[in-house]
């Protein structure tokens, strides 16, 4: 059974590349791990059920008591993502893909990493400045695949560094699993839209176009699965860049 939760995201460069020791990472990894599958009981009996995110794009607000753990601290570009993909059974792949799949990805798992920033003098309302290529998770499942970009996104202070899904990806904590957390997704909230149907019903849908500006007014208490390694403006320069190395892999398989 997948248990689609509406928690819940080029051209990546093949080849390794170095990152600066002054570099940061945004992260939420060392708090969660996928809820994809997960044993739980329903009546006395185990019941595995896979978590997924689909057809939103959303930022991490808290994770387990951390404030704001994606807001970009200072000026730089992100050299590369990453997140924690669960390994859903056939089966679950199957009904994900009927589900929630498009025939552009072949219904695979497919996401990519989105650059906001907040509207002034507009609640919980955010632009799309820029975005990643799409990464398709199929056969990264149990695993967690660094993606290096070709192309550093560029992103400012203050700026939110959010996680784009366009079909289904297995890459949350239910928050049956984590405590102390919450993420917001692309969605207005009219007509308690939030609210319904436990959050498989509501209207949603990722933010895909650049400058369009969007609602996140849904909140919800899960753990996005994602990370961004970004490299400060001040530190990009030849001397500053020690061999730390990255795996790198194409995005679009």
């Amino acid at each position: 059974m997948i248990c689609a939760i509406v928690i819940a995201a080029i051209g990546f460069g093949t080849s390794p590349r170095s990152v600066s020791a002054a570099s940061s990472k945004l992260s939420t990894f060392s708090d969660g791990k996928p809820s994809c599958p997960v044993t739980i009981y329903v009546d006395g009996q185990k019941d595995k059920t896979c978590y997924v995110n689909f057809w939103v794009t959303g930022f991490q607000e808290k994770a387990k008591g951390r404030k704001n753990p994606f807001v970009v601290k200072q000026d730089g570009k992100i050299v590369a993502w990453s997140v924690k993909v669960g390994k859903p059974t056939k089966a679950m792949r199957k009904a994900g893909a009927a589900a929630y799949g498009t025939t552009g990805q072949g219904g695979h798992p497919a996401v990519r990493l989105a650059v906001l920033a907040k509207v002034p003098n507009k609640k919980n309302t955010y632009r799309l400045a820029r975005q990643s290529p799409i990464a398709k998770l199929h056969k990264h499942y149990g695993t967690q695949p660094v993606f290096t970009l070709g192309k550093p996104l560029t992103v400012k202070k203050g700026q939110i560094v959010a996680l784009s899904v366009w079909t289904w990806s297995p890459t949350m904590t239910n928050y049956n699993y984590t405590r102390n957390s919450a993420w917001r997704a692309s969605a207005n909230n009219n007509n308690g839209n939030c609210k319904k149907a436990g959050r498989q019903g509501y209207k949603v849908s990722p933010q895909k176009k650049v400058n369009s500006k969007r609602q996140y007014a849904c909140k919800f208490n899960d753990l996005l699965l994602y990370s961004a390694q970004i490299v400060p403006k001040a530190s990009t320069s030849a001397a500053d860049v020690e061999p730390v190395t990255l795996s790198s892999i194409p995005e679009d398989e």
